[in-house]
């Protein structure tokens, strides 16, 4: 059988519970706990958010931005099958692998951003990946659907400026992963 290709959501937060109601509000929310629905589809305000966002990757990466210094791993920018659009990114990840995405000059400026936000799907379920933002790193797992992972900024200490942006696997054995619309809110 294979995994679902319909898009679940997953909000990372400090707050406790976030009731239903809260949890359809629009992203991102200033309560940051880790919420898990299922949406039969995307929810509507993941998709386009205007200026009030920056794209890392949506069907292509920004060319601002570079794949060229991952290490132990395998990408394909252009992967068929994504959350949305036309294109995802394929990671084949060996042990401690990543994906590591690099701001060209200048650095990001994160005045105004709240948080880090991607969809993610792994070939298997309940795997580690090491989220890091310039080395702060934050731990979540693969879903066999794809998930919206909405990580707040306070969780990466509060950078005021990025560069780096790494999906690490957090084993030494071999895993692959699937990611989209990457981006800071």
């Amino acid at each position: 059988s294979h995994p679902s290709n319909k898009p679940s959501y997953l909000k990372i937060s400090s707050t406790p519970t976030l009731s239903p109601s809260e949890l359809s509000s629009s992203i991102p929310s200033s309560s940051p706990v880790a919420v898990i629905s299922n949406y039969p589809s995307a929810p509507p305000q993941a998709d386009d958010c205007g200026s009030s966002c920056i794209e890392i990757f949506k069907d292509v990466l920004d060319s601002s931005w570079t794949a060229k210094y991952s290490y132990k791993c395998t990408y394909d920018l252009t992967h068929t099958v994504g959350a949305f659009g036309t294109n995802s990114i394929r990671v084949s990840l060996n042990g401690w692998g990543a994906l590591y995405l690099k701001k060209l000059s200048p650095k990001l400026n994160t005045s105004g951003l709240q948080s880090l936000q991607f969809w993610m799907k792994g070939e298997e379920t309940g795997h580690k990946i090491r989220v890091k933002v310039d080395g702060e790193r934050h731990e979540v797992e693969t879903s066999g659907d794809w998930k919206i992972y909405d990580i707040p900024l306070s969780e990466f200490s509060n950078p005021t400026t990025i560069e780096k942006l790494h999906f690490q696997n957090g084993s030494k054995k071999n895993r692959v992963i699937f990611l989209d619309r990457v981006r800071l809110l």
